[in-house]
This record gives C-alpha cells, structure tokens and sequence, in this order.
C-alpha cells in the first residue's frame, strides 16, 4: 500500500466538514473535479470507500469515519505548529544562551534586557554566563552557547578563532588607568605610560593581561603583575589601598567605580573592539536578533568619550 498524501487526507476532511464535494472545492478554493480526484486518489490508495455520495452530498462510511479521526489530529498538529512557529516569531518562546564579559554583563545587558522588556511587554528567555572572551569563544564552539559578547584590543592582532563565526560589532569600549586617588600621579596634567613604569600592577586574565604586558613593553618596561583577577571591583580595592594601579575599560567603571581611586585617560592604551559572535545564519533566529539589536542601541560601552564627570566621585580626574 502506498504512503497516504497528507494533503488529500486534509481535503478529505474538509469535505465531510462542509457535507458536499462542491462546498470543500469552494472553501479550499479548487475546482470540484480536482477534489473529486484527490477524493478518488485517496479511496484508491486504501482500497476501501470513504463517502457515500447522494444528491444531497457526502457522509463518510466507517472506513471514513476512522480516518476522518486521524485528519483532525493532523490538521490538530499543523495548527498547534503554526501556533508554536508564531510564538518563536513573536519572541514568546525561544531561549538565548549567551555569554559575556564581566563589565558587559553588569552594565549592557542589563540594559538591553530591560528596553526589550518595554518593547515587548515580557522579559525574553536568556540564560547568562559570566566569562572571558577566550572561555565565551570557546563555549560558543562546543555549541554550549548561541551568542557570545566579546572583546579585543585595538592593537591585538585579529582573533583567529573570531573568523569561525558570524561577527557583529557593537562598538568600542575606552580603557584608562586607575590610580590610588592620593598616587603622585593622580593630578599631572597629561599621563603616558612610560610614566608608569615603576607601578606594581593589579590585573586580570587573559587577554587582558597579555595586552598589558605588549603595550608596557612597547612603552619601554616590562609590567610587575603582581595579582591576577577578573574581578574589576576586587581590582580596584587593591588599588584604593595604594599597593596597586590597574586598567579598567569604561563599562567596568560605570559599573563600579571606588572612591578611594581616580581614572586617568592615556594615549596608548586605546579601547577594546567590542563584538557579539554567532555560528553563521544563528542571527536570523528572532530571539538572537532581538537581542543583539537591543545591545547595539546602547553604545555607552562604544563611545570614545571618556566616563561622564557626575558619574565618578569629585576626587576622579579624568582630562
């Protein structure tokens, strides 16, 4: 016996539906013979009849009843797939899993989860990991995540792990040193890094770390690094105690910033590439894309302007 066409079992049931072979060609929007065909085709293939056809129309036979059960849990089945196809559409189904960066995670996403929020009128399903850009990069191939917000120097060279996946850049993220507020340093007018030679350095992982250590040598020394931690409000209670200095990018420091130290822009430490990667075509799924043009609107995390004044304590210098 042959495999039953789906369809004809569907025009079948809109037939016994409407009671006649010519009001279904009317509903379905075909000409009476070609329902009359599908009708006879679909009586063929299961060797048994279906309707019992009168001057006054059809009503199915046994055989027909039995299957008329079977083409409503399909044409059940198709609506319940349209139902849930338009709710990923709609953004009402549909998890993200994404991870960031520390900085990231505390300032951008929230702010792109709550403008979505107002959008829509409901929170979006993401589950949030706080990692590296080398760990995100990683998760992101292993499948363990769909959107990985990242970052690189302005001066590294391009990530080859980067060129696996769909990159969007979202902006720049300005990084500045921070200095104990009563540093010898803290009030000179203009800072380079050569300045900062002799400074003992609190500081994160990588790639932040290797950045440091490439840009100070650049600058003629090499960097005493003396801990290590990606945690940007640990960092800057080392440095308030006047043991330490560090380099922290403009997110971190809207996220926090400790009263105890001043930010200080200088020349060659740049700003950090910030950019969302995907496995290619993962940015046409709505729920991805809707996030990702949340967090592209708010470009604080981008902008090459140094921290806003009223943000910091009076004791931040920032030139």
């Amino acid at each position: 016996m042959e495999a039953l066409d789906p369809r004809r079992l569907l025009i079948f049931k809109t037939v016994v539906d409407v009671g006649s072979i010519s009001a279904g060609a009317r509903v379905l929007g075909r000409t009476q013979p070609s329902v009359t065909e599908h009708i006879r085709a679909l009586e063929h293939s299961l060797k048994v009849p279906l309707l019992i056809r009168s001057s006054k129309g059809v009503v199915p036979t046994e055989a027909g009843r039995m299957l008329l059960a079977h083409a409503n849990a399909i044409a059940g089945s198709l609506d319940t797939a349209v139902r849930e196809a338009t709710e990923y559409r709609d953004l009402r189904r549909g998890r993200v899993r994404l991870a960031c960066f520390p900085s990231s995670l505390a300032t951008v996403v929230p702010r792109a989860m709550q403008r979505l929020y107002e959008k829509l009128g409901f929170w979006l399903d993401v589950h949030m990991v706080e990692v590296n850009p080398v760990k995100a990069v990683a998760m992101l191939g292993r499948g363990d995540v769909d959107l990985a917000l990242v970052f690189r120097h302005d001066d590294s060279a391009s990530e080859p792990s980067w060129n696996l996946f769909h990159e969007i850049r979202m902006g720049r993220d300005k990084a500045y040193v921070v200095l104990p507020s009563n540093h010898a340093l803290a009030r000179q007018p203009q800072l380079s890094l050569a300045d900062l030679g002799g400074e003992r350095w609190a500081f994160g992982r990588v790639p932040c770390d290797r950045h440091l250590k490439e840009t100070c040598r650049r600058a003629g020394f090499d960097p005493a690094i003396q801990t290590l931690t990606d945690d940007y409000v640990v960092v800057q209670s080392f440095v308030a105690m006047g043991s330490f200095s560090t380099i922290l990018n403009r997110s971190s420091l809207d996220a926090f910033c400790h009263p105890g130290v001043v930010t200080r822009s200088v020349p060659e430490l740049g700003s950090h590439l910030v950019s969302a990667l995907c496995k290619p075509g993962m940015e046409t799924i709505p729920s991805i894309s809707a996030l990702l043009a949340a967090i592209a609107v708010d470009r604080q995390f981008g902008s090459a302007q140094p921290p806003v004044e009223s943000s910091y304590p009076a004791s931040v210098s920032v030139p």
